[in-house]
């Protein structure tokens, strides 16, 4: 398969395999319960598919079942209810890797870690330049 923006559907149940694909820049997989993008031209996180895959080369072989993702690239991301399957193991995406990463961190023994909402000591000294930030939304309060 080669395209440079495409579209691939399955109306029904079954298994869509591709063994050999080339995109430059993105295209969707689906099938009536996971929506798959092939997104070599950015690592934008996209809210509109279950699975997000990424080759730099834009080169990329896949499977697709059921809620069932395989491939020979890197998952950006995926929902709680999808598994995939690549060559560094199941359910291995950018978001995983993350969190293993921190809870490392955490492990680490003698780091100190600051109770949350806390200030760095640096930021609350009274001779502190003061800073003014606009723009920025809470994305708490959404």
């Amino acid at each position: 398969m080669w395209t440079v923006d495409g579209v691939v559907r399955m109306l029904g149940e079954g298994r869509v395999d591709i063994l050999s694909g080339f995109v430059p820049n993105r295209v969707r997989v689906s099938n009536p319960y996971t929506r798959v993008l092939v997104d070599n031209a950015a690592l934008t996180l996209d809210a509109d598919s279950d699975v997000q895959l990424h080759s730099e080369t834009g080169w990329f072989r896949m499977g697709l079942w059921g809620r069932n993702v395989s491939s020979d690239v890197f998952v950006v991301r995926r929902g709680q209810n999808f598994s995939t399957f690549t060559p560094m193991g199941e359910d291995r995406t950018a978001v995983e890797t993350g969190y293993d990463a921190l809870a490392d961190i955490a492990e680490v023994p003698g780091l100190r870690r600051r109770p949350r909402g806390s200030v760095p000591s640096a930021v609350s000294q009274p001779d502190a330049p003061a800073v003014s930030v606009e723009g920025l939304a809470d994305e708490r309060k959404r």
